[in-house]
């Protein structure tokens, strides 16, 4: 016997609409959670960018071990 897809199985217009409103639903859901993402990248730069820039000013080096020193 062929394997069917589960729309082989489904005449029926009103399942079809349903299926492409989850589908929509999964996209508007996904395309949130990456531009939350984007937000969150984006802050997280500009918070390394501001520290760098203060260590700078305090003349402070940071060292491949991870330890700020003069």
């Amino acid at each position: 016997m062929a394997q069917t897809d589960d729309y082989d199985s489904h005449d029926d217009s009103a399942w079809f609409r349903d299926q492409l409103r989850q589908r929509d639903r999964l996209i508007a859901e996904l395309t949130s959670e990456l531009d939350k993402s984007a937000d969150l990248i984006r802050r997280f730069n500009e918070y390394i960018h501001a520290t760098r820039k203060k260590l700078g000013e305090l003349e402070m080096e940071l060292t491949d071990q991870g330890i700020l020193g003069w």
